[in-house]
């Protein structure tokens, strides 16, 4: 009798566990935002009245206000219980979207590139305050395309399902950034919908396109965002003084440093996949040629030349002049031409029309979303964690353009992401607790 094989949807499902609770396991409560929004907390006997305080000093966030409010009066433990379910679901309904089911085995390319996203950034300004406003708010989103993407192909959600998505949308619409991408996911599969001429109303789509446009107005009218945006003048106090191009130019070129200026074993990943997904010619390997160019150069400034032992990232001059602004307008310039360069191999690559718009919509609104920080003086101040939206962009891109078959190139996008991404990750989100 022929043994069964385990389904590589539940390999990645049981893996995916394990890797979180294993990285859980380091992870360190009170500090930054946690520990100080632990001291305010304290001084505040109900939720209504915390969330009142809030609502009308700093935030419009409710619901993960809340959420911390609730979980910084139980054990770390909690939290941390929560937070492996989020990120196993959110594994679970990325494998939705973009696999054919349990036991295609992209699902393990999408544990592999999950696994290779950099924990760390949910960290940036402590565990509770930076996964309740990011990745849940973004798991939540997720989860709710998933079930779009299931009406999308003939299936039936369950009602339990529907029930469970009501919550979801309202954390996801509840966060501006997170709101600012529903807008543009839904509307994109409302879109989807009328287009395809589906048999199906887009009835959830377009709830999920209001309740994106509810949180945005709730946001805009709140009197503590207001409040908040004058005081975030004391990150970038020359924000009023730049024009609307500079605000551009510097927000675009610290995303594109980001992935640049350090090594990115996602972002390296991506670059691979478009070069051999592309048409012949030399177009389809500039966004790698950028990629490598870019970072060799950082490498042999700071590394070679400066003296540099550790990597870190640096904030841009915000008023440069001469031979900086000069480099600042040449990255500016190289992330154009790489934008250009991967719409061009995309829409030419011979994927099927649905995943090259899946691509497509999935790095313009995670883009996007990011680079609407620009609006803002905390452009550089919200830093990593305000990217989650375009790493699983990236991770949406690796995905759909690698075959279904069990190729060479397959197994080796698998192989480094596994041997190089999830290293990556480990060392760098552990290190960053023992630092603590």
């Amino acid at each position: 009798m022929q043994k069964k094989k385990t389904d590589p949807g539940f390999i990645g499902l049981v893996s995916c566990l394990l890797f979180y609770l294993i990285l859980h396991l380091f992870f360190k409560a009170d500090y930054n935002d946690d520990a100080y929004f632990g001291e305010i907390t304290a001084g505040f006997d109900s939720l209504t009245g915390w969330l009142s305080w809030r609502y009308a000093t700093d935030s419009s966030r409710l619901i993960s206000e809340g959420l911390l409010y609730i979980l910084l009066r139980l054990p770390f433990a909690v939290w941390c219980v929560l937070d492996i379910l989020v990120c196993t679901g959110l594994y679970h309904c990325l494998c939705v979207i973009l696999t054919k089911g349990p036991s295609d085995k992209k699902n393990l390319i999408v544990l592999g590139a999950m696994l290779s996203y950099p924990f760390m950034h949910m960290a940036s300004a402590g565990w509770l305050a930076t996964t309740l406003n990011y990745l849940w708010p973004f798991a939540a989103i997720v989860y709710c395309v998933s079930l779009s993407f299931r009406r999308l192909r003939g299936e039936k959600p369950a009602l339990w399902q529907y029930i469970l998505a009501v919550p979801c949308l309202l954390l996801g619409a509840n966060c501006e950034m997170p709101a600012a991408y529903m807008l543009m996911v839904f509307g994109s599969l409302a879109a989807a919908f009328i287009i395809s001429k589906n048999e199906k109303k887009p009835v959830f789509e377009v709830l999920g396109l209001l309740t994106a446009v509810g949180g945005l107005v709730l946001a805009f009218t709140c009197p503590g965002n207001a409040e908040r945006s004058s005081m975030e003048l004391q990150w970038m106090p020359e924000f009023p003084e730049l024009s609307f191009f500079d605000k551009f130019r510097l927000c675009s070129d610290f995303v594109f440093e980001h992935f640049v200026a350090i090594p990115n074993v996602l972002f390296l990943i991506f670059c691979l996949v478009l070069a051999r997904k592309g048409k012949k010619g030399v177009l389809r390997f500039v966004p790698l040629i950028l990629d490598l160019v870019f970072t060799a150069y950082y490498f042999v400034k700071r590394f070679i030349m400066g003296g540099l032992r550790s990597y870190d990232f640096d904030f841009l001059t915000a008023r440069p002049e001469g031979a900086e602004l000069a480099w600042q307008y040449a990255e500016l310039l190289a992330l154009l031409l790489f934008i250009a360069s991967v719409l061009w191999i995309l829409f030419r690559s011979d994927a099927a029309t649905e995943k090259k718009w899946i691509c497509a919509v999935a790095l313009g609104s995670g883009f996007a979303v990011r680079e609407a920080l620009m609006l803002s003086p905390t452009m550089f101040a919200s830093w990593h964690r305000t990217l989650i939206f375009f790493y699983f962009a990236l991770l949406a891109v690796i995905v759909c353009l690698s075959e279904t078959e069990e190729s060479r190139a397959v197994l080796w996008i698998r192989r480094i992401l596994f041997a190089c991404g999830t290293l990556v990750n480990l060392i760098l989100t552990i290190g960053h607790q023992f630092r603590r």
